[in-house]
């Protein structure tokens, strides 16, 4: 009897079982991303304790091709009237230049909100921008997590699932960094100077931080726009 083939068939067996188990704790999930789709692992969302003790990032993110502001952002405002219900030109509608003399107000300032005018200036992203998104995305709560499915958004900002190894690879910066509220809107500002390059001083640029699909982002930039408004008269 030839015991070359069950001895070969038995190791290779062997093998597999060894890798599987081996790598049996990780889970690989699939993301749609805001350019591509790829496959990452599964990411830990630290515990509130950790959040609380991380330290601020000193890193500048620089946006993945060159973007010079053409105005001092923290006076370059979106306008909320640009956004028109129905209107199937929304998303490439250009964002007009609003220049004002009266201050940003919140009603409950948190106690980061400078670090929206430092990321404001240094990548050219309005300030009241910033901040919109901030409510429309997490009410101004640093440490929420959003599940999507396998995946989710981190932080402030909430930052998606689809930027963390980049993060990592590009600049060191863990999830764990991400739900500093500082170091989440320095993040956010380099998505939104990137999507700026990419479609423009535009709402569909905004869309974009957000969502793949156009009729999703023209939901979002309503939600947006709703949130500017209300900034803009002083009620968030």
């Amino acid at each position: 009897m030839n015991l070359k083939p069950l001895v070969v068939s038995t190791l290779a067996l062997y093998g597999l079982t060894t890798f599987m188990s081996a790598h049996a704790d990780i889970q690989v999930v699939r993301k749609v991303a805001p350019e591509t789709q790829e496959q990452k692992q599964n990411t830990v969302i630290p515990a509130q304790q950790e959040i609380a003790t991380a330290p601020v990032q000193q890193v500048t993110y620089q946006p993945q091709v060159t973007y010079q502001p053409q105005t001092t952002a923290t006076n370059h405002q979106f306008s909320f009237l640009s956004v028109v219900p129905h209107n199937n030109h929304a998303l490439g509608t250009p964002i007009p230049k609003r220049y004002s003399s009266n201050p940003i107000t919140l009603r409950n300032p948190p106690s980061y909100v400078q670090c929206f005018y430092a990321s404001s200036q240094k990548y050219g992203v309005p300030v009241d921008l910033m901040m919109a998104i901030a409510q429309t995305e997490s009410s101004f709560n640093h440490a929420v997590t959003g599940k999507l499915g396998y995946g989710a958004d981190h932080g402030l900002m909430q930052i998606n699932d689809y930027w963390v190894p980049k993060l990592i690879k590009r600049f060191g910066i863990t999830l764990r960094d991400i739900y500093n509220p500082c170091t989440n809107i320095e993040v956010a500002a380099w998505i939104l100077a990137h999507n700026f390059v990419q479609h423009g001083t535009t709402w569909r640029a905004v869309g974009a931080y957000n969502a793949v699909t156009e009729w999703k982002r023209e939901v979002y930039i309503r939600k947006v726009a709703n949130n500017l408004k209300r900034l803009q008269a002083g009620n968030l």
